[in-house]
């Protein structure tokens, strides 16, 4: 299903999930990260982890970058673009290790919203519920000093995850991905599952 699939945040996590280094560790956002996250294989991995918070997005680039500084191994975080925002500060350390990738699936907002039928059906959704935000994630990025990738789609992803991977410093790859046609996509993969 995912080989065939419309580029989304679904087909994105296939592709970094797939790319990723053996023996290396991921840590998955809260909210959709976490929920994308345990649709795939991960037994390559030498350990997963998630930080649930207060089942909100505090601390998840803070978390990892933590685990990061005490740990040889390359570790990459997977967040969504409202997680990254909150939580930007974690860039801010001089100490940043350089075994840090940061995997940021920027859905415009609040993409678990669209997941769930509940909030999506809503009056007012896409002005209360999704989240809208006006940064510019390369400018924070480069402002905090780290490498800046980014991405639209599969052929722009393949092309540099190599550099992005072997980075000598922490660096962040934003991959943008299209809100209306993930919940799309995420539905149908769930019911490919399920038939299976």
């Amino acid at each position: 299903f995912v080989k065939n699939a419309a580029f989304s945040d679904v087909k994105a996590f296939d592709i970094f999930l797939n790319k990723i280094p053996d023996g290396a560790v991921v840590h998955f956002g809260n909210s959709s990260p976490i929920r994308y996250g345990q649709l795939f294989e991960l037994d390559k991995l030498t350990g997963v982890f998630a930080n649930r918070g207060v089942s909100g997005i505090d601390g998840c680039l803070s978390t990892a970058a933590g685990y990061a500084s005490q740990s040889e191994l390359l570790t990459c975080v997977f967040v969504g673009d409202l997680s990254f925002v909150y939580d930007s500060n974690a860039m801010w350390n001089k100490n940043l290790p350089s075994n840090l990738r940061i995997i940021l699936i920027n859905n415009s907002g609040g993409g678990i919203f669209r997941l769930l039928e509940g909030p999506s059906l809503i009056d007012g959704f896409n002005e209360y519920v999704e989240t809208s935000h006006p940064v510019n994630v390369r400018k924070m990025v480069e402002a905090f000093g780290l490498d800046y990738y980014y991405a639209e789609g599969v052929e722009e992803i393949e092309k540099q995850f190599d550099e992005f991977i072997h980075s000598e410093k922490a660096s962040v790859f934003e991959v943008k991905t299209p809100k209306l046609e993930n919940p799309v996509v995420y539905r149908k993969y769930i019911e490919a599952i399920k038939q299976k």
